[in-house]
Parts: structure tokens; C-alpha cells; sequence
């Protein structure tokens, strides 16, 4: 099971750090953070090895804080749009 680049950026917001943030814990630039959560890099094996190893987040728990974010994200989509 894998994840990817998208929902790697999706990682990153939900554990509310910047890209020079997550890219200081993962051992890159910035800069290079957001090609990989862009796409224009690869997201490999060794990103998510250096995830579990620096925060504890392996592809399962990954995943889990994806589909909070992709949660939170909605409901507060749909609230914002009530208010319009």
C-alpha cells in the first residue's frame, strides 16, 4: 500500500507544518518538498521510510490522517458555503 504525492501534501496540513518544516524532518529543502507534493519529483519509498522513522507515521496512520483532513476539509467547504 502506498500514498500519493497529493496525499502526501495532505500529511503535511494536517500535522500543520510547512513545507520547509516537513522538508527540515524529512531531510530536504522546502523547495524540493513541494516538487515531490506537486508531482514534478517522485515521491519515493525513502520519503515515507523517513516519515515513519523521524515522526512515526507509517502508510496506515498515513492514510487515516488523509481522510481526517479530507473530512475536515468538507465540512468546513460546506459551512463556509452557508454563510455566502
Amino acid at each position: 500500500m502506498a500514498i500519493s504525492y497529493k496525499d502526501f501534501q495532505k500529511v503535511r496540513k494536517a500535522l500543520g507544518l510547512t513545507q520547509r518544516q516537513m522538508g527540515a524532518v524529512l531531510g530536504m529543502s522546502g523547495v524540493n518538498l513541494h516538487f515531490i507534493e506537486t508531482g514534478q519529483s517522485p515521491l519515493r519509498n525513502e520519503h515515507i521510510d523517513r516519515l515513519k522513522e523521524e515522526l512515526g507515521i507509517d502508510v496506515t496512520k498515513a492514510k487515516e490522517l488523509v481522510r481526517q483532513y479530507d473530512h475536515v476539509q468538507k465540512v468546513v467547504s460546506n459551512k463556509v458555503r452557508r454563510q455566502i
